[in-house]
């Protein structure tokens, strides 16, 4: 399962929606739907931070230039929120997976939207209690932003260490 998850780590900090549907297919080949949420739900030893968390840190490009009234960017943040809250069951990863990359989704979006479809939480918290929210934020990612917000993501939730 460790090679599973640094797989994950590296596939989000990434950022490419092939590297993320890739590691979601090998750890469901691995271990079903079960070891798939594991994966995206394992939190890093050092500082207790998620796949979600490493996704929204590394990437301002995800935002897909900004500015953020972009409607097509907003669009496609919306999109992948609606797809990801949706009630995903043991075997529908692979058509989710499919309607993702027809929708032409940036890979951003539909790599966030995975995520949390595999059972990612915008409201899991690191050692220091930030969550996805936190690091969207504080790298300036408004799509992001706005997609955690949409998934459950708490603005109201507190970091030790930012005290925000």
């Amino acid at each position: 399962m460790d090679k599973l998850c640094q797989n994950m780590w590296k596939a989000c900090r990434s950022g490419m929606v092939n590297e993320v549907i890739s590691c979601l297919q090998e750890s469901e080949s691995t271990g079903g739907h079960s070891m798939r949420q594991k994966v995206v739900q394992r939190a890093d030893a050092d500082h207790g931070a998620t796949p979600l968390h490493a996704l929204c840190e590394a990437h301002t490009t995800l935002d897909e230039g900004l500015p953020g009234n972009n409607v097509n960017n907003v669009d496609s943040w919306r999109y992948a929120a609606e797809m990801a809250t949706r009630n995903v069951h043991e075997g529908d990863f692979r058509r989710l997976a499919a309607v993702v990359r027809e929708a032409g989704l940036p890979d951003g979006p539909a790599s966030a939207c995975l995520l949390v479809a595999s059972g990612a939480s915008a409201r899991a918290a690191a050692a220091n209690g930030s969550t996805p929210l936190h690091w969207a934020a504080g790298v300036g990612a408004l799509g992001m932003v706005r997609f955690l917000l949409q998934c459950g993501g708490d603005p109201l939730a507190r970091s030790y260490t930012w005290r925000r």
